[in-house]
């Protein structure tokens, strides 16, 4: 039950400067002895560092841990700095003002005849600090700011918890507006919703609605609700809404009635000053969503009407001929129209599923314009797809993001004003591009050079906005080479083949041991096991990884099996299978280091196999890429990762996009190819059983699938294809004719939420 407490901090004994991280020995303010003895016994997030005799009321819970019992501050109310002799001077010298060291701030105390002078004269007469030895008037200037910028992050922090924010959330609000924390709030808290990281709109209205009684009806709230409504859209992958659709969603997420006047006349009014954007009358998009997919019709149609400079002038033929004799292939007609259409054509496309010579292509490609001389770049979405990119066409590759040289916060380096060198840019994994990264990938392709793009048009779409890769297909403008013999199953593989079954709408072949035999051994390389309740699904799970894949196949069921699953939630989510795995496969022992995350609650291993699931350019580290835990450093705060043959530093600060990966969804292992694939597929799953997440998963493999689950719901998946229709429009307007130049960049959406 959470409680308040008046404490006063005795001793801070770990402190981490960017989490704001704490613990520290406390006692009760009104004098009582140390909480619970000598123990670390206050935790929580505190900023800045707390100081010895400062005074906090504070707000959490009593909680047992493997450190004793303590008390988990979840709120602070109320803080002030320390008000005894001993406690002020460390407060001053802690390191927050600048050039005030312990004898320094004594000096300041006995100037100015004590705490309670020397605070008068930080608070209202800063200049006098002068007046103290060896402060300079430029240096008492500084520390006055110093002094006035720690005074409103400690009101401003408290205002934020007491509108019943953690103090997670508090110092990211703090972060955004620092100064002007308490004014942007009261203005406007919607804006909360817009500019914070995870601070949704309902949690922004509960704020507003609360504690600051905005009303129902408010202009900022329509507003805020409309936006997010959109926003909702482009996180399921619409590049845009109809007006009826959101005026819906809106109303719904506003808990206004259906046609509510109020919420159609604000959407008129934000249309009218171009917050959002409206198209055929019709179609509302959030303007850099509408930028983004416009401009990214006119730069390929542009592309498309422009000459090459790097003609190949040699008999391509002979080049193609050439390719397969070094390469030691041959390929099919299909094949050969393919490399041929690649060499030639300014944009093309080249699209089929596993096992049906992509990879040829692409090696075969690659190895011409080597021989011609003609500067060529690949890459691929995420950090594995690359990775698998090199593997196959044999030449250097990286992500879309690290070719056009991305650099936070400013952006890409790489765009209209410092476009590629390069004359051929070649992309793998389009399924996983949104609209976003197309746009910023055509921008950097200057108009001489050609774009080869290759995918499989039937996996998942991209988890961003947009379904960039059908669309192009589907506009008739771009020529496209589909592959559909499949090679791979000469060798009697039931993987490319199954994939194919399951595209076309047909129950794949399904070997297995039967339930009531589980000593049945396995045969080929796709398997089926039987298990109608998620206990028994995880069970069987675990015991296919762990027991039955190595014994049969030698496989290191660490390293060389991946578990895929729909769903986090549930007794067979991603979650709990993770759970299980790494107590199995990587358990505590003596000698062996763990850490536990006080936020996600994960617990870190030395030995234990992970992913990062966000791009990170400065450790070079991207999503999807695996490694292993090789060391912690519990004083450090650090861990050493071993990704393939590079040793990565990360801090506990860091970790937030660092999981566990014994188990991944299947959307995350997109682009990533494993030995074996170990797959959940079971009627719990209902809402994500479609043809196309079974299909991504199984293609997944590159020796082994085995499927855990229902037959029923692997029936329901394959017969699901109704794929939720994603509202684009580049299609459509890559049709259109080229006109002028792409028109200058528009104003983010909701602009008028944080103005």
């Amino acid at each position: 039950m959470s409680q308040n407490l008046d404490i006063t901090v005795e001793r801070v004994r770990f402190y981490n400067e960017e989490s704001g991280w704490t613990i520290m020995s406390a006692r009760r303010a009104d004098g009582q002895s140390t909480l619970f003895g000598s123990s670390p016994s206050v935790v929580g997030v505190f900023s800045p560092e707390p100081q010895p005799d400062e005074t906090l009321t504070v707000e959490g819970e009593w909680e047992e841990s493997k450190y004793g019992t303590q008390f988990k501050v979840t709120r602070i109310h109320d803080r002030k700095p320390p008000t005894t002799e001993e406690g002020f001077a460390a407060y001053l010298s802690s390191g927050m003002f600048e050039g005030i060291g312990s004898v320094t701030a004594y000096r300041i105390i006995d100037e100015f005849g004590g705490v309670d002078g020397a605070m008068d004269v930080l608070e209202n007469n800063p200049s006098r600090l002068a007046e103290v030895k060896r402060i300079s008037d430029e240096m008492a200037q500084r520390i006055g700011e110093q002094w006035k910028k720690a005074k409103e992050s400690r009101e401003a922090l408290t205002y934020l918890c007491g509108l019943g924010l953690t103090m997670n959330m508090a110092l990211r609000i703090y972060d955004r507006y620092e100064a002007r924390t308490i004014e942007a709030i009261q203005e406007n808290p919607y804006r909360l919703a817009h500019d914070v990281d995870g601070i949704g709109f309902k949690r922004a209205d509960t704020i507003a609605r609360k504690a600051l009684q905005f009303t129902d009806d408010s202009p900022y709230r329509l507003e805020a609700g409309i936006v997010y409504a959109l926003k909702e859209a482009q996180g399921n992958g619409h590049v845009f809404l109809p007006r009826s659709d959101l005026l819906t969603d809106a109303a719904a997420l506003l808990d206004r009635p259906k046609g509510d006047p109020a919420v159609r006349d604000v959407l008129d009014r934000m249309i009218s000053d171009q917050a959002l954007i409206i198209v055929e009358g019709d179609n509302i998009y959030l303007p850099h969503l509408h930028r983004a997919e416009g401009e990214t019709a006119q730069l390929l149609r542009r592309l498309l009407s422009e000459k090459r400079t790097d003609e190949i002038e040699g008999d391509i033929a002979a080049l193609i001929r050439s390719a397969e004799s070094s390469m030691g292939i041959t390929l099919t007609a299909e094949q050969r129209g393919g490399v041929r259409q690649a060499l030639t054509s300014k944009v093309s496309i080249v699209t089929g599923g596993p096992g049906t010579g992509k990879s040829s292509i692409l090696r075969a490609v690659v190895r011409v314009l080597s021989e011609e001389r003609i500067p060529f770049a690949l890459a691929a979405p995420t950090g594995m797809a690359a990775k698998r990119l090199k593997e196959a066409a044999g030449e250097a590759a990286s992500t879309i993001h690290r070719l056009l040289e991305y650099q936070p916060p400013g952006g890409f380096a790489r765009g209209r004003h410092n476009m590629l060198d390069a004359s051929v840019i070649i992309i793998d994994e389009v399924s996983m591009v949104d609209i976003t990264l197309m746009f910023h990938l055509v921008q950097a392709i200057k108009p001489s050079a050609s774009l080869l793009l290759v995918g499989d048009k039937d996996q998942l779409p991209s988890v961003g906005p947009g379904n960039v890769l059908n669309d192009l297909i589907a506009c008739g403008e771009i020529p496209v080479t589909r592959l559909t013999k499949i090679f791979r199953q000469s060798e009697g593989s039931l993987i490319s083949v199954n994939a194919h079954h399951i595209n076309n709408g047909r129950m794949p072949e399904l070997p297995a041991p039967e339930e009531n035999n589980p000593g049945a051994q396995f045969s080929e390389d796709f398997f089926f096991w039987g298990a109608d309740d998620q206990d028994r699904l995880a069970d069987a799970i675990v015991s296919t990884v762990v027991d039955k894949l190595p014994a049969k196949f030698g496989y290191d069921p660490l390293r060389d099996v991946m578990v895929l699953a729909p769903m986090y939630k549930g007794k067979a989510g991603i979650d709990v299978l993770n759970r299980r795995l790494q107590h199995i496969l990587n358990p505590p022992r003596p000698g062996k280091i763990e850490w536990q995350s006080p936020k996600s609650k994960l617990v870190y291993r030395t030995g234990d196999k992970i992913m990062q699931t966000k791009n990170d350019y400065d450790l070079e580290i991207f999503n999807g890429d695996i490694g292993y835990i090789e060391s912690i450093d519990l004083d450090g705060k650090d861990m050493a990762v071993r990704f393939d043959d590079r040793l990565v530093t990360i801090e506990f600060a860091k970790l937030a996009h660092l999981r566990t990966a014994y188990c991944v969804s299947v959307h995350k292992s997109q682009g990533s190819e494993y030995p074996a694939v170990v797959m959940a597929v079971h009627s719990a799953h209902y809402i994500m059983l479609q043809r196309n997440l079974v299909y991504t998963g199984i293609t997944r493999g590159k020796r082994t699938v085995v499927l855990v689950g229902q037959r029923q719901a692997i029936q329901i998946a394959v017969s699901n294809n109704r794929v939720a229709k994603r509202y684009t429009a580049l299609a459509d307007r890559l049709k259109m004719p080229v006109t002028e130049s792409p028109r200058a960049a528009v104003p983010e959406a909701a602009a008028m939420l944080s103005a």
